[in-house]
């Protein structure tokens, strides 16, 4: 999103009726003769450098407003991978690629298959995110959202599976040692199981399952 602040922007005419950064279109959101509100529709191709274009507004009234060279248009952010591709909330999610942060200083939004994810930490070659609940399983897109309104959109990047659910604990008492068994579906959420804490502790997992883990009890 790109504002515009001078004097005389719409030359006498109630609207701006378009406004252009070098080729690429801005679609104006509000305008007066002070301030031009527009959110640009494009950007240069990956893989091309950098261009400085001139802006060009028409108000309503055919009056035409050039500022030459005045804005600098980027290359598109790129993702190049996501890892891992698949899980359930809380998965730890890192999205590769390049320009991530699209030209802003930092990303205001992740969201995954509609869902806000908590960004852990952001540069421009990769992104870190905690997911965020979901009840049922989707594919669906990623949409990286920077503070200045541009984004970008990877189609059906990630696949959220089933929450996990335990449907016992056997047993459910002992001392240390002890061999524990826990059931339910979707235990491991497409990965492999990092720890299993009793408390503050960490037990020693044995096997590791969809529907079931083994875990000695810690001492």
């Amino acid at each position: 999103i790109v504002t515009l602040s001078g004097q005389q922007l719409l030359g006498g005419g109630s609207w701006a009726e378009s406004v252009t950064f070098g080729e690429v279109n801005c679609t104006v959101q509000f305008g007066n003769d002070t301030q031009i509100r527009c959110q640009l529709d494009g950007s240069v191709p990956a893989g091309s450098p950098s261009t400085t274009v001139d802006v060009l507004v028409r108000a309503d009234s055919g009056a035409l407003l050039v500022e030459e060279d005045a804005f600098e248009l980027l290359p598109t952010g790129v993702v190049s991978a996501v890892v891992p591709s698949i899980g359930q909330a809380g998965t730890l999610v890192t999205i590769f690629g390049e320009r991530l942060l699209l030209g802003s200083h930092a990303l205001a939004s992740v969201r995954v298959a509609g869902v806000a994810a908590a960004i852990v930490g952001a540069t421009e070659r990769n992104v870190t995110v905690s997911l965020g609940w979901r009840a049922s399983a989707a594919v669906g897109d990623i949409v990286l959202t920077a503070e200045s309104g541009a984004f970008i959109r990877v189609a059906d990047a990630f696949r959220y599976v089933p929450p996990a659910s335990v449907s016992s604990i056997a047993p459910g008492l002992g001392q240390a040692g002890t061999l524990v068994t826990i059931s339910g579906s979707g235990l491991l959420a497409a990965s492999t199981v990092a720890a299993v804490r009793f408390g503050a502790a960490e037990g020693a997992v044995l096997t590791a399952g969809n529907d079931s883990i083994v875990v000695r009890s810690p001492s």
